[in-house]
């Protein structure tokens, strides 16, 4: 009886260790088709009268369709220059834009695009801007259709850009040398499609496949302490 208790569980564990090792292949495997979307700006300090440039970006190995949303702003601030495709080669326009609101409306001129920038929009800070203002230009409802199979469309949450207004006596040289440092906003961490509905996999994948690997690994442990614990009992 004992030896045959001692053979189910092996068999049990056996199994898991299977299971969990095809599961965090799959999984890392995963990390090379992370979809994200990316926004930031080439200064984030300005004077009144200055022009800064907006970047939209993103990234899908599946390919990537189009995409969709709006960038927000207060037009008693902002004068908007231009809103254009990154590359009309690659991409073309498609949105109408209203005061206080750029309509990003893009879609992909060929089927091999997987990463890259995809709309800039250039404004202009009006002169009766205070010094000291903290401008805003915020990402709303940007969708990524991409060219997946089982969930084509990536919603991305996206935070404002914040921009400085500094007054001309505070210039410095190179003052936007370091600007996607403070305004860049970063690929999210996500494998799948439709990640944004599942907190599980916003964690960072280091942590993610450390945590499978070491199951993986105290599963084969316990599978070979009941494999030593049936062959040593089987003849009882």
């Amino acid at each position: 009886m004992k030896k045959r208790i001692i053979a189910i569980l092996s068999i049990i564990f056996l199994i898991l260790g299977i299971m969990l090792s095809i599961y965090a292949a799959d999984y890392a495997g995963g990390e090379t088709s992370a979809t994200g979307v990316l926004i930031m700006t080439d200064a984030t300090e300005v004077n009144p009268g200055d022009t800064f440039t907006v970047t939209v970006s993103a990234n899908c190995e599946d390919g990537i369709n189009g995409l969709t949303g709006n960038l927000n702003y207060d037009a008693n601030q902002l004068e908007l220059v231009s809103a254009k495709a990154a590359d009309t080669e690659k991409w073309s326009s498609l949105g109408q834009n209203s005061e206080g609101s750029v309509e990003i409306a893009i879609i992909a001129n060929t089927a091999d695009i997987k990463s890259g920038d995809i709309f800039k929009v250039t404004f202009k800070v009006k002169e009766s801007v205070e010094i000291g203002t903290t401008i805003k230009v915020t990402p709303s409802d940007i969708v990524l259709d991409t060219l997946s199979e089982t969930d084509s469309e990536y919603k991305a949450n996206l935070s404002a850009i914040e921009i400085k207004v500094k007054g001309k006596e505070a210039n410095k040289p190179n003052q936007t040398d370091n600007t996607t440092k403070e305004n860049e906003i970063k690929y999210e961490n996500i494998v799948e499609k439709n990640a944004a509905k599942s907190t599980a996999k916003t964690m960072p994948y280091t942590g993610t496949n450390m945590l499978t690997l070491m199951l993986v690994f105290g599963v084969g442990i316990i599978s070979v302490i009941l494999y030593v614990q049936y062959r040593r009992y089987k003849d009882i």
